[in-house]
């Protein structure tokens, strides 16, 4: 997608961030303090002290920030902190990630690089992502957690989606509908992922591991021959694929007719059918 929503500097833009203000008795856990730190002096969009002091962290230094974050009692300042973390963490995996993957410590599984309608490797997925999902999530449900996690979602799924980390963003669209049910914007990337599905680069990708998983003459897939992981387990066809960014770039429209991407993308769609 070239459109301007697909731009990492939205993250900046988008979330409205204020002056730092320190805390006093912030809830305390592992790390917890290093981490409040680059939040409050990391400087959106910049690679500095804060994303390379938090970049070495493994999952499991970041799996109890969330906790931590969300322990009462609640600080008067936790949005615009909030904020802050939504921030430092998509800046950490935005400046580390190269066309190679992430110069990150893994997180849980990978996703599959694609080149020229071939699968020529694989990457590891970060936990950035996870974290800053799951601080979104914890937030009590409220007018609040429905700005911000539209602000956080729409930004960053247009970059997944801008990257093609199709896995990635299939998990981050799952957790954005959770929190705000039908979001045009977000339907709108949904159907361009299924797009792509639909198209010459991904279907070859989708015959080749048909290949691989089913030796010359053999009617059953063999176990233990290489596959290509992380793709739909339920290999897309072309028909079902256009079907569904039909479907979503149509729903997206009756929620935002102003859209005019999707109505672009969906004169695409009915013109390949």
């Amino acid at each position: 997608m070239n459109s301007a929503m697909a731009r990492p500097v939205l993250l900046v833009t988008v979330l409205h961030l204020t002056a730092a203000i320190p805390h006093a008795n912030a809830p305390q856990s592992h790390d917890y303090p290093n981490w409040l730190e680059a939040v409050e002096t990391h400087v959106p969009g910049a690679r500095d002290e804060a994303v390379t002091r938090l970049a070495v962290w493994s999952r499991g230094e970041l799996d109890d920030l969330v906790s931590a974050f969300w322990q009462p009692p609640p600080r008067n300042d936790q949005l615009r902190l909030l904020e802050r973390a939504l921030v430092l963490h998509a800046d950490i995996a935005i400046l580390n990630r190269d066309v190679r993957g992430y110069n990150l410590p893994a997180g849980e599984g990978t996703t599959v690089l694609v080149e020229d309608g071939r699968a020529i490797g694989q990457m590891s997925r970060t936990a950035h992502w996870d974290v800053a999902r799951r601080l979104v999530g914890a937030m009590p449900v409220g007018i609040e957690r429905t700005r911000i996690a539209r602000q956080f979602y729409r930004a960053t799924a247009a970059v997944l989606q801008q990257w093609g980390e199709l896995p990635e963003l299939t998990t981050h669209l799952i957790a954005g509908r959770r929190l705000l049910g039908d979001d045009p914007v977000l339907l709108l990337y949904e159907g361009t992922m299924h797009q792509a599905y639909a198209g010459p680069r991904y279907q070859r990708v989708f015959d080749e591991r048909v290949r691989a998983s089913f030796p010359r003459g053999a009617s059953v897939a063999t176990p233990g021959l290489p596959t290509v992981k992380d793709l739909p387990p339920a290999l897309p066809s072309v028909r079902g694929s256009r079907s569904q960014a039909e479907r979503l770039f149509r729903r997206a429209l009756a929620l935002d007719p102003t859209l005019a991407e999707a109505r672009v993308r969906l004169a695409h769609v009915l013109s390949d059918a």
